[in-house]
This record gives structure tokens, C-alpha cells and sequence, in this order.
């Protein structure tokens, strides 16, 4: 067990409460942090003794199809290009199916193969979903972007305008547009986090540290499926992030929850826990 796993255990045994399930964790942090194998591991060493259920943000997405037509619609917005931002996600499944977790009602949970269409990644077919029959002791929801808050309109405009007058290279190459449609759809996302009793954010003190990460995600994926996006891909599948990850990262201080923050080195070894 790592050390984070470690940490991530203990906070969480501390949470569970009879009065309080299915306790719905949430777990934020960038792309290739290791999100999914903290996951997975919680998931192997919880489900000993507890009915424990993983869902992850990306399960969510648009299908491939639904996404082309979101690009088709946006032209012009390189941040609807491909999936990952808000506005590329289902939010009335996402709702559905944490409703269904929190009522104890027998839902399945839908999967995203992230491999189809080289690399560009579309839903399962439902038959591949995981049918849950049963009530649930611990809900996993993990995510890039878990638990961030809109900025108002003013918020929005006033960084837009000081990234466009620095010549800032995340903010500053896009439009006003383009950032107030991804603020917008964030909106809704909010409805997601009502769910989360407590929320981990994983982090780090460098966002550069994010494409090493996405680079060793998507050679392993190439490995296993054989498919997959090129480094070139990569590069630019991550600067699509960037702008929500310096907007959005420091509202997870707003967020209304009990929140552990564990701040990682480049080889994902813990340097700080706050609370």
C-alpha cells in the first residue's frame, strides 16, 4: 500500500458514520495524478468488510458522437476539440446514477473506453456497464475537476482581461467566449458535488508536472489496447486543461466540504497533507 493510499484510508474510516449511507468520497486532482489507482486500491482493501461502488467523472462523458456534435456546434472553441472540459459530460446521467447510489436503488454504472477512435475514447455500450443490485456502504466519485466553482461574470472578465494584457500563455490565447461557455456549463456541474460528504483533493505545486503524468497514462493505455493518442496528442489534449486548472483549481477552498489536500512530488510521492 502506498503512502497516499494510506492517508486516504484513514481519512475516509474516519468519515464512515451509520447515520451517514452510502458516504460519497470525492477525489479531485489532475490528469494522471493517480486518481484512478487510489481508487482502485480503496476500492480492493474497503470492499473486505464494505459494499463499495467507483465512479468516475470520465464514465460520464459524451459519447463520442454526442462530442463530435459539441465540436461541430463550437468551431471555433479549441476547448470543446476534444473531451474533458465542462460541457463534454452527461450531467443527467451523472445525477441519475448518484441518485439511484444514494436511494439504494439498483442502477447501473456506466464505463468510458477512453482507447476508441484512436484515443479520442467513446462510451461503453450499456451491456458493459456494471449493474450495482444493492444498497452501497461508500460511493468512490473521482475526477480532474471535481468540486470546482464558477467564477462570477465580473470574476471571469477581470482575469480574462489581466491574462490578455500580460500575454499569459493559458488564458490569454483564448477569447472571452470561450472560457465564459466552459464557466457556464460549470454551473451545472455543481449539482454532482451536492452529493459529496467529503471531498480529497490531490495536488501539486507544479501544473507542468500534469503532462509527464498524461504521457505515462497514455503509454500504458497503448500497451494494453494498443491504441491510443500520440505524444503530440497529448500535448495538446492537456493545454485543454490548463486554463480550467488555473481558473478553477483554488475554489476548491469554497467548496462547502470537509476537504483533505495532499500535494504530490513529480514521481507522486506526498510532500504536504492539509486539512
Amino acid at each position: 500500500m502506498t503512502r497516499l493510499t494510506s492517508i486516504v484510508l484513514s481519512f475516509i474510516r474516519d468519515q464512515v458514520s451509520p447515520e451517514v449511507r452510502p458516504l460519497f468520497v470525492g477525489i479531485s486532482g489532475p490528469q494522471g495524478c493517480g486518481k484512478s489507482t487510489l481508487a482502485s486500491e480503496l476500492q480492493t482493501i474497503l470492499s473486505q468488510s464494505q459494499q463499495i461502488v467507483v465512479l468516475s467523472l470520465d464514465d460520464i462523458y459524451l459519447t463520442h458522437q454526442a462530442q463530435l456534435e459539441l465540436s461541430s456546434n463550437y468551431p471555433n472553441n479549441p476547448l470543446l476539440k476534444h473531451r474533458g472540459q465542462p460541457g463534454t459530460h452527461d450531467i443527467t446521467l451523472g445525477i441519475s446514477v448518484l441518485q439511484s447510489l444514494k436511494n439504494g436503488i439498483e442502477v447501473s454504472i456506466p464505463r468510458y473506453d477512453k482507447s476508441a477512435f484512436q484515443g479520442r475514447g467513446d462510451r461503453c455500450p450499456i451491456e458493459q456497464w456494471d449493474r450495482i443490485g444493492k444498497s452501497v456502504d461508500i460511493v468512490l466519485f473521482e475526477g480532474w475537476c471535481l468540486g470546482f466553482q464558477p467564477l462570477s461574470q465580473d470574476e471571469l472578465r477581470s482575469q480574462w482581461e489581466e491574462a490578455k494584457k500580460t500575454n499569459d500563455p493559458i488564458l490569454g490565447i483564448h477569447e472571452f467566449d470561450h472560457l465564459q461557455f466552459m464557466n457556464k456549463q460549470l454551473r451545472q456541474y455543481t449539482a454532482l458535488w451536492g452529493f459529496l460528504d467529503v471531498l480529497i483533493s490531490v495536488t501539486t505545486n507544479d501544473p507542468n508536472y500534469v503532462y509527464s503524468w498524461r504521457q505515462q497514462a497514455e503509454s500504458a493505455l497503448w500497451k494494453m489496447c494498443n491504441s491510443g493518442m500520440t505524444r503530440e496528442q497529448v500535448q495538446e489534449f492537456v493545454d485543454g486543461y490548463m486554463p480550467a486548472y488555473k481558473l478553477y483549481k483554488p475554489t476548491l477552498n469554497d467548496i462547502n466540504k470537509k476537504v483533505l489536500q495532499i500535494v504530490l512530488s513529480l514521481d507522486r510521492q506526498v510532500i504536504r497533507i492539509e486539512k
